[in-house]
Parts: structure tokens; sequence; C-alpha cells
């Protein structure tokens, strides 16, 4: 049985996901470096181990590409990935030696 601060994480991070599609904050913004990125994407590898940008975005962009082409699913999996590291840092800090209502007083400000 789920212990009491592990189903308030749960509801809270029910609640964050309401309000951000009830926002609708789920848009591609493209920025000054957003055509650094993209084509820091389509670099080989190699290559990219030697340029200025960091590996794990433009990885991360790879791997979106191959369902998306145009990036259109980016905003939802950032979202999502954000949401599991919350919830993986919740599951840590209770594992590993926080009081579980510490782990939910720690781990609830990033879900934000």
């Amino acid at each position: 049985m789920a212990s009491l601060p592990s189903s308030w994480f749960l509801l809270e991070t029910i609640l964050v996901i309401s309000a951000a599609c009830s926002l609708r904050m789920f848009h591609m913004a493209y920025t000054d470096d957003t055509a650094g990125y993209i084509q820091a994407s389509k670099t080989p590898f190699l290559e990219l181990l030697s340029g200025v940008r960091s590996v794990g975005y433009p990885l991360f962009l790879n791997a979106v590409a191959l369902v998306s082409p145009e990036f259109g699913l980016v905003p939802f999996l950032q979202f999502g990935l954000h949401l599991m590291v919350a919830g993986l840092l919740f599951f840590c800090l209770e594992r590993y030696g926080a009081k579980p209502w510490e782990a939910l007083a720690l781990a609830s400000g990033f879900l934000s």
C-alpha cells in the first residue's frame, strides 16, 4: 500500500499535469539558439563531441525526430521527462534516508 506522502506526490503530479494542459503550455517555442541545436542534432556523433554544444540535447532531438520529424512532441516529452525526474528524486530521497514527508517537501518543489 502506498504511503500518504507517495499518494500526495501523485496527486500533486496530476494537478501539475492538469494545470499545464488547461493553460495550453505545450507549444513549440523557437528562440535564438534553436537553429543551432537542430543543426547540432544532424551532426555526426564524433563531430558533436568536439563541438561547442553539449551532447545531451542534440541526442534528445535525434530521438524525438524518429517519431516527430518537425519536433512537435518536444514540449510533451520534455515535460514528461521533467515529471519523471521529480518522481525519481522523490523515490530516491525516500529510499535512501529521508523521511517520507521530507522527501515529499523536497521533491514537490521540482514539480513546477
